[in-house]
């Protein structure tokens, strides 16, 4: 029923770079892609000193958001990042909340200067509140009357009691080799394991 990656999943801040491949590209290197191939490359920290970031968010309709990123060398050749987002939303219309989280992590291994191997895995817990949008018309009244859609207290929310609620898990499992001096010449390959549920249901009033 789900059966779709939502990008909201997957956070910027685990990423170094994204490679969007089209046509020909997109149909060779993608497997079983269409049209597009969108190839999204790990963040790759290398640091001695414990690396940390945090950013933090607030505004209107108790909206309060914070991510936190942690990463070092515990090792040589050998590194470990960590980080956790949380978002919170009473949303501004009735039944249009919003609470998600996320735990990520990677663990990289760098053998030699030409080879990497890594392990990052993503878990996602996201939940809102699925309104349907709101009504003009006020269908809970006996006496139905024009409500004005854009006055938050009187807005009358299509699906006042629907609710859904995304968990997902992703693990990938990657590695490099570089042949030669550059990377005209290189192997790499990945293994990919996913997992998700979604539940969506009408809640009693």
């Amino acid at each position: 029923a789900f059966n779709s990656t939502n990008l909201t999943h997957l956070p910027p801040e685990f990423m170094e770079n994204v490679e969007i491949y089209v046509g020909s590209d997109a149909v060779i290197y993608g497997d079983n892609a269409s049209g597009a191939l969108i190839n999204f490359q790990e963040m790759r920290y290398n640091t001695k000193k414990p690396y940390t970031r945090l950013w933090f968010q607030q505004a209107a309709f108790e909206y309060v958001a914070a991510d936190a990123i942690f990463s070092q060398n515990f090792e040589k050749n050998w590194n470990l990042t960590l980080g956790v987002r949380a978002m919170a939303h009473d949303g501004n219309y009735n039944n249009s909340w919003l609470e998600s989280w996320n735990v990520r992590a990677n663990l990289r291994w760098n053998p030699s200067d030409r080879s990497s191997i890594s392990f990052s895995q993503n878990f996602v817990n996201q939940g809102s509140g699925s309104n349907g949008g709101v009504s003009e018309v006020d269908l809970s009244s006996s006496t139905a009357g024009e409500l004005d859609i854009f006055d938050r207290l009187t807005a009358n929310p299509i699906f006042a009691n629907m609710n859904e609620r995304v968990f997902r898990y992703d693990a990938t499992l990657s590695g490099s080799l570089f042949l030669a001096g550059d990377s005209a010449s290189s192997v790499t390959g990945s293994v990919y394991f996913s997992n998700f549920m979604w539940d969506d249901r009408l809640d009693e009033p």
